[in-house]
């Protein structure tokens, strides 16, 4: 019952939740939290972004940007959220540069490189949208979603025998995402 209250129990919550493509129930976690007495929860933020987008809240999401960096202009999260909110409005140039920003102020930025590589990947650009899932991958080795990533993108580029041992190495390491089995078939 203690955890239950705790913050940072609702962030894990709120990352297993996105894990599993549930947007709604992890914004309802996120966005509980999101603040905090002293202005946003930086630790809490990415799921909560990260939901925003996939659930079209356009409007609270720029909100969101423009509070974080007014706040937090040295803070890679700002520009993460910057660079989401164009991302979302389909300015893939644009937001590229500002999830630019946010990888050099912290190289290990897990979802910047992700949202990073689907820019490229709406603008069929599989190339460069592979070599940033690969940089993902490198850094996070026993990450699944890279893996998912560079399937889904071999599947476009109609080279499936390279897309069907990327999802397979995906499934082996969470065989719980729901995507993963849309890819697989």
């Amino acid at each position: 019952l203690v955890l239950s209250k705790s913050d940072d129990f609702a962030i894990i919550k709120s990352n297993c939740l996105l894990n599993l493509n549930l947007f709604r129930e992890s914004y309802l976690v996120s966005s509980s939290v999101k603040l905090s007495s002293s202005g946003y929860n930086i630790d809490g933020l990415i799921s909560y972004i990260i939901t925003l987008v996939e659930l079209g809240k356009q409007s609270e999401l720029y909100k969101c940007s423009h509070d974080l960096i007014c706040t937090y202009p040295d803070q890679a999260i700002s520009w993460f959220s910057v660079g989401c909110y164009y991302y979302m409005t389909r300015r893939y140039e644009i937001s590229r540069r500002f999830l630019h920003k946010c990888t050099c102020l912290d190289k290990y930025f897990f979802a910047a490189w992700i949202v990073y590589g689907h820019t490229f990947s709406e603008q069929d650009a599989d190339d460069q949208a592979m070599s940033s899932y690969r940089t993902v991958s490198r850094y996070f080795p026993n990450s699944y979603q890279p893996l998912l990533f560079m399937g889904m993108g071999y599947l476009n580029m109609n080279n499936f025998i390279y897309a069907e041992k990327f999802l397979k190495e995906a499934y082996k390491l969470f065989d719980s995402d729901p995507m993963i089995y849309n890819e697989l078939g």
